[in-house]
């Protein structure tokens, strides 16, 4: 008896950046994707072409293979693929604005107590972090680190480290003290129907306080129509600027 992996076209399977399905797909209508050179060798972005993503990476790339401007949430989508190239060192980056604990990519609200993240629908009208706590229940990352802190498992030093070069309006501060010392500590918050982080990636701010960061299910072929279209104005206004500018010198030379 012997087993055989099934390769799914349009699926992108653990290894692979994207996948364009059979080549004269990619060929005729992805060329953000290189095609499978067989069973050991992944589908990647056409980095060579000039492309920085694929759409079904999930909302940090435009349909037109470009990584998505956050700066104004104080995140670089080129650095969301970043993976964990330490153990069990919460200062190692990875991901958007994330740490490596155990090898994986989590958010620093998290592993600054040393816990992992985990998904919970935030209690409050906005998305935030959430931690597995040492008891095993998903709790917001706010209301753990105080009892953190009186119970001696984490120090004020350590919270020090900020969170992200998040804009102010996208972060709580909240006074922690233990005995008479105090530190005022930053958690990144999220609207709703926003962009938000989970896991080092990026994510929609659900209804419900869920930050999703689910990717597309199934083809998710580049979208170059936008820029197309765009390029079609532009040329077309740039036209009608240059017959009014001949137009304009015609009426000066024949009546000066």
């Amino acid at each position: 008896m012997y087993s055989a992996s099934v390769v799914v076209p349009g699926l992108v399977e653990q290894g692979e950046e994207c996948d364009c399905g059979l080549v004269v797909d990619c060929l005729k209508r992805d060329p953000c994707c290189i095609a499978r050179g067989g069973r050991s060798h992944a589908c990647l972005v056409n980095r060579e072409a000039g492309h920085e993503c694929h759409p079904s990476q999930g909302p940090c790339c435009l349909p037109n293979c470009r990584n998505r401007d956050l700066a104004h949430l104080g995140l670089n989508c080129s650095e969301e693929n970043r993976g964990c190239p330490c153990t069990g060192d919460s200062t190692c980056s990875c991901g958007l604005l994330g740490r490596c604990l155990s090898d994986d990519c989590h958010n620093i609200e998290c592993t600054r107590l040393g816990l992992k993240e985990c998904p919970c629908k935030y209690p409050e009208n906005h998305c935030g972090t959430c931690c597995l706590s040492h008891q095993g229940t998903c709790i917001p990352a706010i209301h753990l680190t105080e009892p953190a802190i009186r119970s001696g498992n984490v120090s004020l030093t350590s919270l020090r480290q900020p969170p992200s070069t998040a804009p102010p309006y996208s972060v709580r501060t909240v006074k922690v003290c233990h005995f008479t010392n105090c530190l005022n500590v930053s958690f990144r918050i999220w609207e709703k129907g926003g962009f938000c982080v989970h896991l080092g990636k990026l994510g929609v701010c659900s209804k419900d306080g869920l930050c999703d960061v689910s990717r597309p299910i199934g083809s998710t072929f580049p979208d170059f129509s936008t820029s197309d279209r765009l390029m079609s104005v532009n040329v077309g206004v740039l036209k009608q600027i240059a017959n009014i500018w001949l137009s304009i010198c015609l009426f000066v030379c024949l009546y000066s």
